[in-house]
């Protein structure tokens, strides 16, 4: 590989390496659409290697000021008040598996994921206070400071599942179909945030004929939030957030 292919594709794993679409791929393209040789891993995994440096040094004095806090608080708790040092993980442990196996021509998956627990906690809290106006009857308008009351979140322990099948029904066609459960871990709060448990599906066909491959299908979900009462008296409503979703899925390769 010249030194000139090299360049342009660091370029391109630079800008790509953020979008949602695999910067991997786009290595393998570029090359493929240009006609020059297959990078290979070892050249993919140098370049990703110099994103996350780009990284690093980008955000070298956040870093650094995390890092200096953090070892401070160790030996000073009165430190530990610093969010530069809580460095505190709260979102949920996760653990996932999955199996497959095949029964005559029909192929069966299964996955899992479980999700830890996590007791209430403040999600985001500010010192700051409002000023609100408040109208006594009969008299002029009231300014009142209003206290900024801290947004509770907590998680519980969930299983979510996903089956799915494939079975081929010609030499070049398969049909696929699956199901799913998406429970929200949202547990123990009272915010603006809904718990929608979701159940949903999916249904396709999968082709391959020459160098061309490709599926299309459609998915759904569907699910309800608890009923949840907002407002403030004299003004209070029971709501409930209901979601159904329907999704057109498909794909297209070539090999090249």
């Amino acid at each position: 590989m010249s030194l000139l292919h090299a360049a342009l594709l660091g370029i391109v794993q630079g800008l790509t390496e953020f979008l949602p679409i695999s910067s991997t791929a786009h290595l393998r393209i570029v090359p493929a659409f240009a006609g020059w040789e297959d990078p290979g891993a070892a050249f993919t995994a140098v370049t990703q290697l110099g994103t996350m440096a780009a990284v690093l040094i980008y955000f070298r004095r956040d870093l650094l000021e995390i890092a200096v806090a953090w070892l401070a608080a160790l030996r000073d708790p009165a430190r530990r008040s610093d969010p530069n040092a809580r460095m505190e993980y709260k979102l949920p442990f996760l653990l996932s598996g999955g199996a497959a196996l095949r029964l005559g021509k029909v192929q069966v998956e299964a996955n899992a994921r479980w999700y830890g627990k996590v007791n209430e906690f403040d999600l985001y809290s500010s010192d700051s206070v409002g000023i609100a106006l408040a109208q006594v009857e009969g008299g002029p308008p009231v300014r009142e400071t209003v206290t900024l009351e801290p947004v509770p979140m907590a998680f519980g322990s969930i299983v979510n599942i996903f089956l799915g099948a494939s079975m081929p029904v010609s030499q070049n066609w398969r049909v696929h179909l699956g199901f799913s459960t998406d429970q929200s871990p949202l547990t123990d709060t009272e915010t603006i945030f809904r718990e929608v448990n979701l159940i949903g599906g999916t249904a396709g066909v999968s082709f391959r004929i020459s160098r061309v491959s490709g599926a299309l299908g459609l998915g759904f979900q569907s699910g309800k939030s608890p009923t949840t009462t907002v407002g403030v008296e004299p003004t209070v409503v029971d709501t409930k957030l209901t979601v159904k979703t329907f999704q057109l899925l498909y794909s297209l390769a070539v090999t090249f």
